[in-house]
């Protein structure tokens, strides 16, 4: 560098001389020299660039790596706890070495690793930092770096460390179950309480909403009768010792009023005879379960309680008789309408010709049967072509099989005799002559 200022220099004299004498050599031998040191000049400054260029080329490119720093280690931060601070660098290819700051004084000295340890002796608020840049070969100068961005540290004692927040308890909650939601004036609900978590020496106060006192029991379950209709919210409390805990949500209670129900009571036959049956029957609106009933026919008589409908009864005499029924539907008896049975005599002489009918009818079929049964009883004893067994070697023995005959022969016959009996309806009683007896000749059978 020294050498080429210096021919600069003489270029810049050459010039000066060049103008002296121009005045005295000429405008010609001037300009010869001035052309001359101008060209001394631009041949310098270009050996100046050729020096400078490679100087540049060789320097790196810093303005493309870039560095991130962080700490690793969470909080609490406390004295003499060692804390890893990590540099990250981009591009992640390139060969590294690393400075840190740890801002109370200390530093790492240029490293190759990315990440080192250390611990502040002292309380107070620091801020890290990190500087890197290109390993340079062994014998060139350094190369320049580049600075990361700045990390805070506060180390607080110990005993100011922020404390873990602890989980606060579970607030107790309370639910409560009635049963039935739907009733009718003087029925009662059971009501129920859950407490969650269970807790010792709590006690339960139910409101039902109906006005009615109400005072804290260590019992969970309580049973309460409503009187009046209506709609009402019932609800309950916890408390444990003098403390309220807990108070369940509103469960709403629908008390019906009282349906007045109708009992109608109906008859097949309002004009029955005297020993005619009559059937009753009848019908409850609205439905409820479990009623009783119990029929008076009016004429001293009832019915067994508890009966159901339909229900028969038989008046002797003949005269008006008022009959209706009574219901038992829970406390409460409800009776139905009257029913006017007008119950008329028996007539003697129709009685009488209805009686002669009756056996007229009975003989006529009797006689009837018994003509039927003799001419079918003619028709299985007749046969065509019958002939009286002449033959005293064939007798019958006497028989029990319903008609099915066996014959004995005393001598075998000749020439050979088959014989038959017609099947005669006389439970095994046979009329020897009624037999029939056929005798085989020449492969041909004659009855």
């Amino acid at each position: 560098m020294p050498l080429v200022h210096a021919e600069v220099r003489e270029a810049v004299l050459r010039v000066t001389s060049a103008r002296t004498r121009m005045s005295e050599t000429g405008r010609e031998s001037a300009a010869h020299l001035m052309l001359t040191a101008l060209l001394v000049v631009c041949f310098s400054a270009s050996s100046i660039q050729a020096q400078e260029l490679p100087t540049r080329v060789a320097q790196p490119q810093v303005s493309q790596l870039r560095v991130e720093l962080s700490m690793e280690d969470p909080p609490p931060l406390e004295p003499g706890r060692p804390l890893r601070f990590v540099a990250r660098a981009e591009p992640a290819d390139k060969r590294l070495e690393y400075h840190f700051y740890f801002g109370d004084g200390h530093a790492s000295g240029w490293v190759r690793e990315n990440q080192v340890r250390h611990a502040y002796a002292n309380m107070g608020a620091f801020q890290a930092v990190v500087f890197a840049r290109e390993t340079a070969p062994e014998g060139t100068p350094a190369r320049p770096s580049i600075r990361s961005n700045r990390v805070p540290i506060t180390i607080v004692p110990q005993a100011e460390q922020p404390k873990l927040q602890q989980p606060k308890p579970q607030q107790p909650v309370v639910r409560l179950e009635i049963l039935p939601p739907e009733l009718r004036p003087g029925e009662s609900v059971q009501a129920r309480a859950y407490l969650d978590p269970a807790m010792e020496r709590v006690e339960y106060r139910f409101d039902f909403g109906d006005g009615e006192p109400a005072a804290f029991q260590p019992e969970t379950a309580l049973e309460h009768r409503y009187a009046a209709p209506g709609m009402y919210e019932a609800f309950v409390q916890v408390q444990q010792g003098n403390r309220l805990i807990a108070e369940s949500e509103r469960v709403r209670i629908a008390v019906a009023p009282v349906l007045a129900h109708r009992l109608l009571l109906e008859v097949d036959r309002r004009n029955p005879l005297a020993g005619q049956a009559v059937r009753f029957s009848w019908r409850l609106e609205p439905h409820a379960p479990d009623v009783l009933y119990l029929v008076d026919f009016g004429d001293g008589n009832q019915s067994p309680q508890g009966a159901q409908s339909p229900v028969e009864h038989v008046y002797a005499e003949p005269r008006e008789y008022r009959a209706l029924l009574r219901a038992r539907i829970g406390t409460e008896e409800v009776i139905s309408n009257e029913v006017l049975v007008s119950v008329s005599p028996v007539d003697r002489d129709n009685l009488y010709m209805l009686i002669a009918l009756i056996g007229a009818a009975i003989g006529v079929l009797l006689a009837a049967w018994l003509i039927i049964r003799r001419i079918r009883t003619k028709k299985e004893t007749s046969a065509p072509d019958t002939h009286t067994l002449l033959d005293p070697s064939i007798r019958i023995s006497p028989h029990k099989d319903s008609g099915s005959q066996v014959l004995e022969f005393g001598s075998p016959a000749k020439p050979p005799l088959e014989v038959r009996l017609n099947p005669v309806s006389d439970s095994g009683r046979q009329i020897m002559d009624q037999g029939t007896a056929a005798r085989k000749k020449k492969g041909v059978s004659h009855e």
